[in-house]
């Protein structure tokens, strides 16, 4: 069996009947002039690390459509749909306490309508105003302009606290 050891100021590489490349930072305790192997992972085992990364990212619970909490989570805001058509639409927004106590009176929402990946909102004024007889329940008349993904956002207001949401809805069509 012959063998060698070839040493230089980076590399050391040991011929044998299999050849062994060792390069690292890190050096062998023996020989400080030997680095050790670096650890390199399969192809089979990066594919199956990175399989498993997208699964559990996947296992994340995302907001579903036409659903929000406020950005303290004192309310959680839903919409009536989680799609619309292009043109004027009647949205119906309930509120409700994420811990689940009554509503104080004179509770105020305001709200308003905007495609964040296109950079505008509707071309028209929105309003939003109570439903009669319910004190967790407004409605929004607003004009989607055209189809994708659109974005309600507003505040809820009671006489301690303002809190601003955003609830992510789909709008189906063309104008």
């Amino acid at each position: 069996m012959e063998s060698f050891l070839r040493l230089d100021s980076s590399t050391v590489s040991l011929h044998s009947e299999k050849m062994m490349s060792i390069t690292s930072s890190e050096t062998h305790p023996w020989c400080p002039r030997v680095r050790r192997p670096e650890r390199h992972l399969s192809p089979a085992v990066q594919l199956l690390l990175a399989l498993l990364a997208m699964l559990l990212a996947g296992c994340a619970q995302p907001t579903p459509l036409g659903e929000g909490s406020s950005d303290q989570n004192t309310w959680q805001i839903s919409s009536d749909q989680q799609e619309y058509a292009v043109g004027w639409a009647e949205v119906r927004l309930s509120v409700e306490r994420t811990d689940g106590a009554e509503l104080a009176n004179g509770l105020i929402l305001s709200a308003d309508i905007s495609m964040p990946s296109m950079g505008h909102g509707s071309s028209e004024e929105s309003t939003v105003s109570p439903v009669a007889g319910s004190s967790d329940t407004w409605l929004l008349s607003s004009f989607f302009t055209m189809g994708g993904p659109w974005q309600i956002q507003g505040s809820v207001s009671d006489a301690s606290i303002t809190e601003s949401f955003a609830i992510d809805v789909d709008v189906a069509g063309e104008m």
